[in-house]
């Protein structure tokens, strides 16, 4: 145990140095109003060597990097020179920009954060914590490097001119600007979809000139992402105020918002026929062998895996049938599921499941409890509760209206975890329990799979938190038919996505680190604080005691060993839906069990 410790300060001495660097030189920048030409970082950018954004001094276009970034950064950056970063309308408002709130909405594909187009060449985004900067900055170079490294190969080039004057559209030279680039087919289809109607405005903007972004930091305390998360959850307690939420027993859950919805409200499979009939034909094209094998073989499978195909069609479903959304939403309300999304900077949905108005005819069957909860087709003894769950619950013996709720929050981003969970536990006085579902980069297995960590290493604190997880192999492979699992694993919690250097990914997987994620230290160093665990000696491993039942589970989305699946691989899709299924009938069937052995059954 000596080696793998004294191992680790020497990953983090040097591994780590290039990555420090490249974040203090940006940190000093940021601290303190002022303007920063993104070119300036560009050489620090490039020294990092990062895993996700590697070849960035040879002249070669990488255009998965390119759009890797673009996916995490508004649409509308073609036309964007100026980006202007504050945490508060009113820090926009009196710099002089106005009220940008009522600016056109900047939405990116794989960020929720909060964006406003002026229409011209001004990008105004709102920050939540130290987590979007270390996010931004590094995409928005990334961007601008792969952006002028396209732009230099086409502008000598007559084939380039022709594109910059609109004498030629893009999508009548398609083959001819992909040799000028130098990329291989499978990139570049991609890059196509990736643009898609935007395509010949976007090329013909390449082509005509370099990227030459600034970023304007306004006046920006520290304590303001402390006070916007505490809005948040404020607008939230006082939404659900009825319930009584900030006073009654709660699990709280981080995870998405369409899973455990689904498996509480029964109705996709109360659909299921229609659902099959009006998307199987657009789901299981001729391209997609995976899908049509998967398909084919359901017969065989146990109904729970049934289920998670249908999960994966119920999207298309509804974009095809959106008169059926409200019919959906009326199910998952008489499950006692509730939604709300403020309309906050903090663009995070939260919602409430009460446990009471669960009704086993409706779960989705793989949701078990120990000791013989019923099953889908059983009767239940009292309409509107779980039987076995009675409304007088906790070894206190509290009355009914103190049966848990479970309060799940949408995926927060990095720091903004830290928070998260410092405020819920300060308000909420009787977590009963911590389940978070996240998404990792893996340097083991394949897209899909699911790590099960029991030591998070935070790079935020410096710390290595051990702690016990209430998940396995054995909880996790009755729900997997493709996907595999790994328990006892060691997990990195990272600054961003392109802060990890390649020296850094291997020296870590030489240690035994499998996965990389943004938000289990935060979460972490937050919930060791309340238990006022003593963090001030010389050790950097923190053992988190059981105290509460603890769960985190991670499903592969990129594996960054290997930058073609890392990065443009296709998409997970029902790989991606099997492994959040099972993961959220893992919590779910934790809840409920624990539940029962509060109650004492």
């Amino acid at each position: 145990m000596a080696v793998r410790r004294r191992n680790e300060q020497a990953i983090i001495a040097a591994g780590s140095q290039g990555v420090d660097a490249y974040v203090a030189r940006y940190h000093e920048l940021l601290e303190k109003p002022g303007r920063i030409v993104v070119a300036a970082l560009e050489p620090v950018h490039r020294r990092i060597d990062s895993s996700l954004h590697r070849s960035t001094d040879t002249g070669r276009v990488n255009l998965s990097a390119f759009v890797y970034a673009a996916e995490r950064l508004p649409s509308c950056l073609p036309s964007v020179k100026r980006i202007v970063i504050a945490s508060t309308e009113k820090v926009f408002e009196e710099s002089g920009l106005g009220h940008v709130m009522g600016w056109e909405r900047a939405g990116a594909r794989r960020r929720r954060r909060r964006s406003h187009y002026d229409g011209e060449q001004t990008l105004a985004i709102f920050v939540t914590s130290i987590s979007d900067f270390d996010d931004l900055i590094p995409s928005l170079c990334a961007y601008q490097i792969e952006w002028n490294a396209m732009h230099g190969r086409l502008r000598s080039t007559p084939l380039g001119a022709d594109l910059a004057a609109g004498r030629v559209r893009a999508t009548e030279a398609r083959e001819d600007i992909r040799r000028v680039l130098e990329v291989n087919n499978r990139d570049w289809e991609i890059f196509l979809r990736f643009w898609s109607e935007r395509w010949d405005q976007s090329l013909r903007d390449i082509a005509a000139a370099p990227k030459q972004m600034i970023v304007d930091r306004l006046p920006l305390q520290q304590q303001d992402f402390e006070a916007s998360v505490n809005d948040w959850l404020d607008e939230v307690i006082s939404h659900f105020s009825a319930l009584d939420f900030a006073t009654r027993p709660v699990y709280l859950v981080s995870s998405n918002t369409h899973s455990l919805a689904n498996l509480v409200s029964g109705y996709v499979r109360r659909h299921r026929d229609e659902i099959i009939a009006v998307t199987l034909d657009e789901i299981i094209d001729d391209d997609d062998d995976y899908l049509r094998r998967y398909w084919r073989r359901l017969k065989y499978e146990e109904e729970a895996l049934r289920n998670d195909f249908l999960y994966y069609a119920l999207r298309a479903f509804l974009e095809k049938q959106p008169d059926r959304v409200q019919e959906k939403i009326a199910a998952e309300e008489a499950a006692g599921v509730r939604r709300f999304t403020p309309d906050h900077l903090l663009h995070l949905e939260a919602q409430i499941i009460e446990l009471e108005k669960l009704d086993p005819n409706c779960l989705d069957p793989g949701v078990s409890v120990r000791g013989g909860f019923p099953r889908p087709g059983s009767t239940c003894p009292v309409q509107g509760r779980a039987p076995g769950i009675s409304r007088k619950t906790g070894r206190n013996g509290d009355d009914g209206n103190e049966m848990p709720i479970v309060f799940n929050i949408d995926y927060p981003l990095g720091f903004s975890a830290y928070y998260l969970m410092k405020l819920i536990l300060e308000k909420m006085k009787r977590v009963q329990g911590v389940f978070i579902l996240g998404k990792s980069a893996a340097m083991i297995g394949r897209l899909g799979d699911i790590m099960i960590p029991e030591e998070v290493r935070d790079v935020h604190s410096g710390r290595n938190y051990r702690f016990r997880n209430v998940f396995s192999t054995a909880t996790l492979a009755p729900y997997l038919s493709e996907a595999a699992v790994f328990d006892d694993q060691r997990t990195l919690t990272v600054r961003g996505t392109f802060l990890h250097s390649r020296l850094m990914i291997d020296d870590y997987r030489g240690d035994d680190f499998t996965g990389i994620e943004m938000e289990a230290g935060p979460y972490l160093s937050a919930l060791t604080e309340h238990l006022g665990i003593n963090t001030s000696g010389k050790s950097a491993v923190v053992h988190i005691p059981p105290v509460l039942p603890m769960g985190i589970l991670f499903y592969t989305s990129d594996t960054p060993y290997n930058l073609r699946a890392s990065l443009l691989s296709r998409r997970l899709g029902l790989k991606g839906i099997e492994a959040t299924y099972a993961c959220s009938r893992a919590i779910l069937t934790a809840v409920l069990t624990n539940l029962r052995l509060l109650n004492g059954d």
